[in-house]
């Protein structure tokens, strides 16, 4: 079972989330998780965690989604800590920063750990004084 992150946006009318839910229940997915980021100009984008039984199913998820009227896919990113719970984030990532044994360390939790906390895909403590990289996690 592999978890992804699908950024779709929808128009924001009745009904039509439920229509992108059953089309990924049509390629066996399963919707565990919701995101309402923005609303406006009859439109919502959204993003939806969905566990699908095989990686093979990703292109096929996404046409299905983007049949429903309205829809456009906007990008599926595979996330590795599917079921974290986000209302830990922020502890955890204070007690790895406190607990850190070095300045490199310290700084690394705070790229790997805020980055998970924000929801992410990369992280990066810069010096701006001495214009150098300290820490950094994935890629831009």
């Amino acid at each position: 079972m592999s978890t992804f992150v699908v950024r779709v946006w929808v128009p924001d009318r009745p009904g039509a989330l439920g229509q992108v839910a059953s089309r990924i229940g049509a390629v066996r997915g399963d919707v565990v998780g919701i995101d309402i980021l923005e609303r406006g100009a009859g439109r919502a984008i959204d993003e939806l965690v969905v566990e699908l039984p095989d990686d093979s199913l990703v292109g096929l998820l996404a046409a299905e989604i983007s049949q429903v009227d309205g829809c456009d896919v906007e990008s599926v990113r595979p996330i590795a800590d599917a079921l974290h719970d986000p209302r830990l984030d922020a502890l955890e990532t204070a007690a790895m920063l406190v607990g850190a044994a070095s300045t490199p360390e310290l700084l690394e939790s705070l790229c790997v750990h805020g980055a998970r906390t924000v929801g992410a895909e990369w992280a990066v403590v810069v010096d701006a004084e001495e214009a150098a990289v300290l820490a950094e996690t994935g890629t831009p």
